[in-house]
């Protein structure tokens, strides 16, 4: 097994920053419980609701990273990141600008160090899982090692990152913003026309869907499913208020972000392999990343022939007249 490998191959002795944890949990009992709304909330406890979540979310996650026993802890602790910056964007204006945006731009750094480490994981994850279907997996050996080096890397670099001073003080706001978030003293007390607030999510996706040409190229598609996971994350939001209406709607972006996160993953494995195929000389290891890569193409494929079909149902009347 390919992580199997990757786990043993990790440097012997590294010296992992323990006394990160006891500290990250401190931080982490301070944040208010996450607990359902009152049965008449106000826009602020709405707001409140969601900063807490992500906020939780990423410190109940973050000693799984330095401990780097599960990818998947690394993995809760980003998408909790994506998520705050997409409440404060979604929010923003029921939030102090200053505030909100100065937020936004300090975690992403954060962003960018998990994302590079997670970028690993999935094509060790990817070449694992494919590995299985292969008859022979000789020659796989200096791929692994790549891999390993890859990630190794990285991980390096991401907790070097939070041990710095910077990721300290960036847990202070975390827990502020959790305990006390910036909401705008202008911010109107009731829910009713929180709908209003997926008007730019759902119309900027669906504008990108619109502009698509009849066989869009990755990219173009890559962009529809950032676009769809902001909707999807603005929606998610908005739901505890909202309630059935943006749940459903939340679980048909959700389909329509699996299928072109699985595009744009064989597409990024598939480009991986070529370029590191490009840069070796023996036939065994070309020929397992040849195989590899013919088997990501086929992924592709069956992304791309089930994208529309998932548009289609994302985009129904019954799923988008909630937004105002």
């Amino acid at each position: 097994m390919i992580s199997q490998r990757v786990d043993t191959a990790m440097p012997m002795g590294q010296v992992l920053p323990f006394e990160l944890i006891p500290e990250l949990k401190r931080r982490a009992s301070t944040v208010p419980p996450v607990t359902p709304l009152p049965p008449k909330p106000t826009s602020s406890d709405v707001v409140a609701n969601a900063i807490r979540r992500s906020v939780a979310g990423h410190l109940r996650d973050a000693p799984g990273i330095v401990l780097g026993e599960d990818p998947e802890c690394l993995h809760r602790a980003r998408v909790a990141i994506r998520r705050l910056r997409s409440d404060l964007r979604t929010f923003k204006p029921l939030l102090e600008s200053s505030w909100s945006r100065s937020l936004r731009s300090d975690l992403r750094q954060l962003g960018a160090v998990l994302g590079a480490v997670r970028d690993s994981d999935v094509l060790i994850l990817r070449f694992e899982d494919s590995a299985r279907r292969l008859p022979s997996v000789e020659g796989i050996e200096p791929l692994v090692a790549t891999l390993v080096a890859s990630r190794t890397a990285r991980r390096e670099e991401l907790l070097a990152f939070m041990e710095g001073n910077l990721y300290a003080e960036l847990l202070d706001r975390l827990v502020e913003a959790a305990v006390n978030p910036a909401i705008d003293p202008q911010c109107p007390t009731s829910v009713t026309r929180l709908n209003r607030l997926m008007r730019r999510p759902w119309r900027r996706l669906a504008r990108a869907v619109k502009r698509l040409p009849d066989d869009p190229p990755d990219e173009m598609l890559h962009a529809v499913r950032i676009d769809t996971k902001r909707a999807r994350y603005a929606s998610e939001a908005l739901a505890p208020a909202l309630g059935k209406p943006a749940r459903r709607f939340a679980k048909h972006a959700a389909n329509l972000q699996k299928v072109l996160g699985n595009l744009q993953d064989a597409a990024l494995a598939y480009e991986w392999l070529s370029c590191w195929s490009a840069t070796r000389n023996e036939p065994r290891s070309t020929f397992v990343a040849g195989q590899l890569a013919g088997l990501e193409i086929a992924r592709g494929s069956t992304a791309r022939a089930t994208w529309r079909d998932a548009w289609d149902d994302l985009s129904r009347a019954k799923n988008t007249s909630w937004i105002a």
